[in-house]
């Protein structure tokens, strides 16, 4: 591959992540930035490799570089606030997923995100988030969203619906539901 066809670079970097090989995807993504005819978006391939191999630090550094080279764009910026939830700053991935959800209102995945975060953060306004998130389809695995699937709702709204379970003489069930909400937010 020619050393300044970023492009390539990266296409080789998805070939190679396509066949498991992710440390030889993360070079080639690596050559894929430094090229002079650069390819930003293999910043946040890269960023997205490093949340899967635990390495949230490195991922959000990538994740930063990738949305100041993209000017913005937003799967550099999802995955900006991804890593951010990753390294426990759920108020700075609010902030980047807010400014994406004004721009694009129809962004399931963006809006499921950003009830996350601002459910991680205690800042209101994370139910209807979740809500408008409902049913999205994130591009990589991520434990927030499956979180945010698996729950659907947030913790006050899951409280409510142990109350109404404990009304209706549902104890178990509400239980059930109460020991997953104290395993999440055990300070509540």
């Amino acid at each position: 591959i020619d050393p300044t066809d970023g492009p390539a670079w990266m296409l080789r970097g998805l070939a190679l992540e396509e066949l498991g090989d992710s440390q030889a995807a993360l070079d080639a993504y690596g050559h894929a930035t430094e090229a002079g005819q650069s390819c930003p978006a293999a910043a946040w391939r890269a960023a997205l490799l490093y949340l899967e191999a635990g390495r949230a630090d490195a991922a959000t550094e990538l994740a930063i570089e990738a949305a100041g080279r993209t000017q913005g764009g937003a799967m550099a910026r999802l995955v900006l606030a991804r890593s951010l939830l990753d390294v426990d700053r759920p108020r700075d991935a609010a902030s980047v997923l807010q400014k994406l959800v004004a721009e694009r209102p129809s962004d399931r995945y963006a809006h499921l995100l950003l009830g996350r975060a601002l459910q991680r953060a205690g800042i209101g306004g994370d139910a209807s988030h979740l809500r408008l998130g409902q049913g999205a389809q994130p591009v990589w695995h991520d434990p927030w969203t499956t979180a945010a699937l698996v729950h659907g709702v947030s913790l006050e709204s899951r409280r409510t619906i142990a109350q109404a379970m404990i009304d209706q003489g549902l104890f178990k069930k509400a239980t059930m539901l109460l020991q997953k909400i104290v395993i999440e937010s055990p300070k509540q």
